[in-house]
C-alpha cells in the first residue's frame, strides 16, 4: 500500500469570517436597521458622515457641498 504525503490545508472558519459572511447576507434596509440599532445602543460609537469634505463641481461651474448636491438630485426638501 503506497502511502503519499499530501499537503493539506484544514479548513478554518474565524468569527471575522462568520460576521462577515452575516453581514454580506443582508439585505442594504437590514443593514441599514442593524447599524441604526447598533448606534442607539453602544454610545462609544459615532455614525461619520462619509461625504463629509466632498464636493460636486456643476457643470454651471459652480461648486457645492455633496450632501447637498445628493439631497437636491433626491428632490429632497431641507427640513431644518
Amino acid at each position: 500500500m503506497d502511502q503519499r504525503l499530501l499537503p493539506q490545508q484544514p479548513l478554518k472558519v474565524t468569527p471575522k469570517q462568520i460576521a462577515a459572511n452575516y453581514i454580506l447576507q443582508m439585505s442594504s434596509m437590514e443593514l441599514q436597521d442593524v447599524i441604526n440599532t447598533e448606534l442607539q445602543e453602544n454610545p462609544a460609537l459615532d455614525l461619520e458622515d462619509a461625504t463629509a469634505g466632498k464636493f460636486v463641481l456643476l457643470p454651471s461651474g459652480q461648486v457645492v457641498a455633496f450632501a447637498v448636491f445628493f439631497t437636491a438630485s433626491l428632490g429632497v426638501k431641507d427640513v431644518s
